[in-house]
């Protein structure tokens, strides 16, 4: 027991003085740890505009540009239909008035906020997107600054914020009256 009590010192002592100023004097280190945009499923255009590579159709899906307020970079946004909706229209190709008609339709909208990790459009990510299309809902996701297809660079927790706001004021410049609904994991749950 004493050999543990005598480790746990050095330990707390590194981890509450130690590594706090380092982040401190270091904040590119910081920012390396919790910012992580590099994707190894790549950051080509056709990873964003061909929604067939994700067994979506580019019928009911789209991407897009938001820009941020703050720096004006553009973030990438897919907005993914209600599946009910592609069904009962009829439509084999919808133009963008169709999308934003769909987003003030009335039917509910997740905004989907991602990790500290990848893109919007991983594997794991569309599979959430694909549930909540089938259950009825509007599905608005988007990469951060510096993930993805958009631009910038993540340089702070304010980003996040900046970003989610444009996206989200995007949403209410179009929604009418359907409810907005927000899911997020890792880095998208702050």
């Amino acid at each position: 027991m004493l050999l543990y009590s005598v480790l746990a010192v050095p330990f707390f002592f590194l981890l509450y003085l130690v590594l706090p100023f380092i982040f401190e004097r270091f904040p590119r280190l910081y920012r390396s740890f919790v910012f992580k945009p590099k994707d190894e499923w790549g950051n080509k255009e056709e990873h964003f505009t061909c929604f067939e590579k994700h067994q979506l159709s580019s019928a009911s899906a789209r991407n897009f540009y938001v820009e941020t307020s703050d720096t004006y970079d553009k973030l990438g946004v897919w907005h993914v239909l209600p599946f009910e909706h592609e069904i009962a229209s009829g439509i084999k190709r919808f133009d963008l008035g169709d999308f934003d008609k769909a987003l003030s339709c009335g039917a509910p909208i997740f905004l989907y906020f991602h990790g500290n990790t990848k893109t919007r459009s991983v594997p794991w990510r569309v599979d959430i997107y694909k549930l909540l299309s089938a259950a009825g809902y509007n599905v608005i996701t988007f990469d951060y600054r510096g993930y993805g297809d958009s631009s910038g660079h993540m340089t702070a927790e304010s980003d996040c914020v900046y970003d989610s706001l444009a996206v989200l004021n995007f949403i209410y410049d179009h929604c009418g009256s359907s409810p907005v609904f927000f899911w997020g994991h890792s880095l998208g749950t702050g």
